[in-house]
């Protein structure tokens, strides 16, 4: 859950590392990475799909910056165009980095999903399907002396660095389906999702042990692949957590016990709309909040209430675009995307 102010530091490697809810992964120093090792389950063959949360801050002038990266066998990442473009070892279009067409922004949240499915390989910006590249085989190992899996950078070195933010970073054994990806990609994981085999929300520590640097919440008890902050040689200082901040998703809270909440049920409605939004949801309703897709609040007008569950709201002055809703009741959290015409 990222609701929570609490902070809890701790030192490692003679640097600060903040651990807090509701925060990011700060990559904005040179050679800084995330090493989530080399477990098997991390090895893919036939199906798999890596998702993300991105904000870059600047694009790389040669090379690329690597968001995801297991050497020879499957990486994303963003090139000096700002197209996203990934690689995976198969037969076709093997180890070489395929263009996607996408551009990333800079300096706003995006979401990626890249799915591989026997050799088909589909990329989704924002839950929406963009390209989908018909290839062949199944994902094998050009580097088989180089097996973790990085964020932020690539084990076998090179000009590929990461430089912004990274959050809510999952590898799955398993094809997401486009319907799946479309509607729950605005929405934070509990981690006990099938086929998740690694789940990193970064800044949240309360199930793992406090010499953990970074925790894996794929695992029912919090035990997975737990990551480690490295560096490279002559490596500036470590990435700390960073407070820019992806709002918060759904309410799975972070306990030692690992209870969960349901969603509370929200509809809103209608999507795309022109000035006033219709909420209305199971349980009472106890706040309302707006975000872009830059993270950026936005005013909101509450008209009348027509019961505790049931809300109207004005968006009127808001420009044309994609906004976040967030709807919190007394069961629960849920986050909607919605579009103003």
């Amino acid at each position: 859950m990222k609701h929570f102010s609490l902070l809890i530091t701790l030192t490692l490697f003679n640097s600060i590392l903040i651990f807090s809810q509701n925060l990011a992964l700060d990559l904005q120093n040179t050679d800084s990475y995330v090493s989530a090792g080399s477990n098997i389950e991390l090895r893919m063959t036939e199906e798999m799909t890596m998702e993300a949360w991105i904000y870059p801050t600047s694009l790389p002038t040669t090379g690329n910056s690597l968001i995801i990266n297991k050497e020879g066998e499957y990486e994303c990442a963003i090139f000096p165009d700002g197209t996203l473009q990934w690689a995976f070892d198969n037969d076709d279009p093997d180890w070489a980095w395929h263009n996607t067409g996408q551009i990333i922004p800079l300096n706003q949240w995006t979401h990626i999903a890249i799915v591989y499915n026997l050799g088909s390989i589909q990329t989704f910006i924002n839950g929406v399907s963009k390209e989908t590249y018909n290839g062949a085989g199944i994902i094998s190992d050009n580097s088989p002396m180089l097996n973790e899996l990085w964020i932020g950078y690539r084990q076998g070195g090179g000009t590929a660095q990461y430089y912004g933010y990274i959050d809510e970073v999952a590898i799955w054994n398993r094809a997401k389906q486009a319907t799946e990806i479309s509607s729950d990609w605005a929405k934070e994981l509990c981690g006990d999702e099938d086929g998740l085999v690694l789940y990193y929300p970064f800044g949240e520590s309360s199930n793992c042990d406090t010499t953990v640097d970074v925790c894996d919440f794929s695992s029912p008890d919090g035990t997975g692949h737990n990551g480690i902050f490295g560096q490279t040689a002559n490596a500036q200082p470590l990435p700390i957590v960073s407070n820019e901040e992806l709002p918060a998703i759904t309410d799975c809270p972070r306990v030692t016990n690992l209870d969960r909440r349901q969603d509370a049920e929200v509809i809103i409605f209608p999507n795309p709309v022109n000035e006033v939004l219709f909420i209305e949801a199971g349980s009472p309703i106890t706040n309302v909040q707006g975000f872009n897709l830059a993270g950026q609040k936005m005013d909101i007008s509450m008209m009348d209430e027509t019961s505790s569950s049931t809300l109207h709201v004005s968006i009127d002055q808001w420009p044309i675009g994609m906004y976040i809703i967030y709807v919190e009741t007394t069961s629960g959290v849920n986050r909607k995307m919605i579009q103003k015409k």
